[in-house]
């Protein structure tokens, strides 16, 4: 159970203190968009909200919340209203920032892994150079961490990632499977739902899945044609496993 985040005091940075407050490396990119919108905000309405920050051990303060304000806050040479938490580790940090993140704009699935992994998470490291770099464009981001993890459902997967759980079970296992699921897309149109169910179907088989066995049965399927077009995510699994078992 991770421990609470105690909450300090209330503090408002001045003009010459800016560089007081530094950024940490586990928040989204600066959006210079979002920075405008807000500059046009304070103007009309002033600052309607604290930026959060966190004090560390070492007893500098980081932003967790509010880096674009900040940045609109600078930009007009206003002092900066600010509330300050206490945490005790980055892993504190990172649950704080996806917590209060989420209750406005939503965090999307690589935000958590990268968040998680300036941590200095190995695993989350290896995950996110799997989706940015190795298997993009072929195998979805939701779908990747079911093989690292030898779970059958992605639903799951994602869960166990944005809580900051990932550990790889066998990665020499999963880059397999991961390899396997694109060598059958030229016979298997890659969807999330297809690939989430021919995953499911490694894994259900397990050590015992022979690929050269489905690659040749998905090869004599694909001269009539595979359409899997109507099927239900269930009714896709039952149609790869029906071709496996040929």
């Amino acid at each position: 159970m991770k421990n609470k985040v105690k909450t300090n005091k209330t503090i408002t940075i001045g003009v010459n203190d800016y560089a007081s407050l530094l950024i940490l490396p586990f928040n989204r990119p600066i959006n210079q968009k979002i920075v405008l919108e807000l500059v046009e905000s304070v103007k009309r309405n002033g600052q309607t909200r604290q930026v959060l920050l966190v004090r560390k051990p070492n007893n500098k303060l980081y932003v967790v919340d509010g880096q674009h304000l900040i940045r609109a806050m600078v930009s007009l040479n206003l002092p900066i209203e600010c509330r300050i938490v206490e945490c005790k580790t980055d892993t504190e940090i990172v649950q704080l920032m996806i917590d209060t993140n989420n209750t406005g704009k939503k965090w999307s699935f690589d935000d958590f892994i990268n968040s998680w992994k300036e941590t200095g998470n190995k695993d989350y490291f290896t995950l996110q150079n799997s989706i940015k770099h190795i298997y993009r464009n072929h195998i979805q981001s939701s779908v990747i961490p079911m093989a690292y993890l030898q779970v059958k459902r992605r639903t799951t997967a994602v869960r166990i990632v944005k809580k900051g759980d990932f550990v790889i079970k066998d990665r020499e296992r999963a880059e397999f499977l991961l390899n396997c699921l694109v060598d059958v897309h030229r016979f298997l149109p890659p969807t999330r739902q297809v690939n989430q169910m021919f995953m499911r179907l490694m894994l259900t088989i397990g050590i015992r899945y022979e690929h050269s066995k489905m690659y040749k049965n998905l090869s004599i399927e694909a001269t009539n044609g595979i359409d899997l077009t109507h099927l239900s995510e269930e009714g896709i699994f039952n149609k790869l496993l029906k071709i496996y078992n040929k």
